[in-house]
């Protein structure tokens, strides 16, 4: 309706939708529920799937994760993107409404201690995700939108693109070198920042 919306982290059940506009109040105007046992991250991410309507994440970074083939990894760590749609905010939702996942596929993980849009790091128009964890078992990734609803993987997916840095902080930089394309920021463990600079 293009005004924007709140979501909170109240507890460990789940996050309230805030809906924005005159007369806002905390009251929640809907719900995303889930046991997140509090090692939540929500994020605005923007427009991740190019339908014009802004998109929200949820990571439980703790989550725990059971993989076809790897078996149990533990509380290895999921992301939930749920793409919007023209419709007022949803109600009693569960992170199973999620129409874009990303399970960690290795175990303490941890994934999604830090994530949210990276810009349009390719030029194309969309913008892209960034995703980190615990950097001695997850490297950060990229994956390039417009993002489609599906279940994903950070290491077998053949749209994610690994950044070589060991990372915990991922985030957005603007166009730092004036070429007209968006770059990424990744703050390591060693305490550096790297600097990824995004190309057509």
């Amino acid at each position: 309706d293009g005004t924007p919306d709140l979501a909170t982290n109240t507890n460990s059940y789940g996050v309230d939708l805030h809906e924005g506009g005159t007369g806002f109040d905390f009251n929640k105007d809907g719900a995303i529920n889930g046991s997140f046992y509090y090692y939540t991250v929500v994020r605005g991410l923007g427009d991740m799937d190019g339908d014009g309507i802004e998109d929200l994440g949820i990571a439980g970074y703790y989550e725990t994760v059971t993989d076809e083939f790897l078996g149990d990894l533990g509380s290895a760590g999921t992301l939930w993107v749920f793409l919007s749609a023209d419709t007022p905010l949803p109600d009693n939702l569960t992170t199973d409404d999620a129409t874009w996942v990303l399970p960690a596929d290795a175990a303490n993980a941890y994934l999604g201690l830090d994530f949210g849009s990276a810009g349009d790091l390719d030029n194309d128009g969309n913008d892209d995700l960034a995703v980190t964890g615990y950097a001695s078992y997850m490297d950060p990734v990229l994956f390039y939108g417009p993002l489609t609803a599906g279940t994903y993987s950070p290491s077998d997916d053949p749209d994610t693109i690994f950044v070589d840095a060991p990372g915990y902080g991922i985030h957005a930089a603007g166009d730092v070198d004036a070429d007209g394309v968006d770059d990424l920021l990744v703050g390591s463990v060693n305490e550096t920042v790297y600097l990824f600079l995004g190309s057509e």
